[in-house]
């Protein structure tokens, strides 16, 4: 007997003394019966064996099918990756950048300020890593920004987004009621860090250029907010001298005082930058989002009719097995019959030959009876016809005697 003839508790006691999931998943391949069968097993074995990896492993890669089989195998949301940084599945969403899956985590039960072993939460990697539409999402759905982060500058979710640049996330977190005069551990203000030069990043990467990441637009929108330019730090900087020597030609002139002309100019080409920025990153999301979309309306597709089919199969197979028992046991059924047919007309032959021969014993008797009677009858009439003669001698010899007797007289 082939594998595939196998019964499915047996295919499933098989995958069950299989020692590593990459095994049943082999076995899962095998064939679109197997894979029905053996998948839902094989996410259910790794949620309680494996502490749910597969969900965290589909979150890093942004596969949306997988994240809904773990999900729907009752996969731990919280559970953490067992390594250095200790990472939940959100956490690894946030910092690959995977928005719907991210959603779908958040709406699932997953702690929006779960904490990795360096103190990092979802919000602060999507920040880090400048994905604002997960920053976002985050944001909107909760997730706390007003505490410090983890690190030697205990610098908040503003300060950070404002030095990244991140227009629209200072914005919403403005909104959502963040201080813009919120201070760091060496009393920098926001503003500081939307200006903010990393020459140590540019030493470590042996260029001779400072290198700003931020943005004129948040600048702009800090000092719109009334965020003080003349804000001190710990060494006594402010915004407004940092400005004035600033690399960038047109956030210099945003600082330069009583410079209307430049600072209108500035001005303009900051909102020219800004607009193209916008339409660049809503053509990227728009294309990203239709790319998604009909990936998944395609596997989905696939996946549905490719179940389907199988489905199909196996119902046809089944039809197939119970068609053929059924012509297996009418057949069983009419030799039974039949065997009761011969078995009862062979009865009745056996019946009217005992009744043949008990009526033939009974004439043999009766006829045995009459015979004997008949030669009994016979033997006396024997007997008496020879009495008879008998006397008739004695009879003659006595008449005979007597004449004698007369005669010699």
């Amino acid at each position: 007997m082939s594998l595939v003839d196998l019964a499915n508790e047996i295919l499933l006691s098989i995958a069950e003394n299989l020692a590593w999931e990459s095994d049943i998943n082999a076995l899962a391949r095998t064939n679109r019966r197997f894979y029905i069968l053996l998948n839902l097993y094989l996410y259910q074995r790794n949620v309680h064996r494996s502490r749910s990896s597969a969900l965290r492993w589909a979150a890093e890669h942004g596969r949306d099918l997988t994240i809904q089989t773990s999900l729907d195998a009752k996969a731990d949301v919280r559970a953490t990756r067992r390594n250095r940084d200790k990472p939940t599945a959100l956490h690894l969403a946030s910092v690959n950048g995977h928005l719907q899956i991210a959603a779908l985590l958040t709406t699932s039960g997953a702690c929006i300020d779960a904490q990795n072993s360096h103190g990092f939460t979802p919000l602060h990697l999507a920040i880090l890593h400048r994905f604002e539409p997960v920053a976002r999402m985050l944001i909107e759905k909760g997730a706390e920004f007003r505490k410090d982060w983890p690190g030697r500058h205990r610098q908040t979710a503003l300060h950070v987004a404002s030095y990244f640049g991140l227009t629209p996330i200072v914005q919403l977190l403005l909104e959502k009621g963040a201080d813009v005069e919120a201070r760091d551990a060496q009393l920098r203000t926001p503003l500081h860090w939307a200006v903010k030069i990393d020459r140590a990043w540019a030493r470590r990467s042996g260029s001779n250029c400072d290198v700003w990441k931020g943005d004129l637009g948040t600048v702009r929108l800090l000092l719109e907010k009334r965020a003080n330019p003349r804000a001190q730090d710990k060494s006594g900087k402010t915004p407004q001298s940092l400005g004035k020597m600033h690399p960038d030609m047109f956030l210099r002139m945003m600082f330069k005082s009583g410079s209307t002309v430049a600072l209108y100019e500035a001005e303009l080409h900051d909102r020219e930058l800004q607009e193209r920025q916008r339409l660049r990153k809503e053509h990227e999301l728009v294309e990203e989002r239709d790319r998604l979309r009909n990936a998944a309306r395609d596997t989905v597709e696939k996946e549905r009719i490719a179940i389907e089919t199988a489905a199909a199969r196996e119902k046809s197979r089944q039809d197939k097995g119970r068609q053929r028992a059924k012509a297996r046991l009418e057949k069983a059924e009419r030799s039974a019959r039949e065997k009761q047919d011969l078995t009862a007309r062979e009865q009745d032959r056996r019946e009217t030959r005992r009744k043949a021969e008990a009526i033939q014993s009974q004439k043999d008797a009766k006829t045995a009876t009459e015979q004997r009677k008949r030669a009994e009858k016979e033997r006396q009439a024997a007997i008496s016809r020879e009495k008879r003669q008998d006397v008739i001698r004695r009879d003659w010899a006595a008449m005979k005697e007597r004449a004698e007797r007369r005669s010699s007289k």
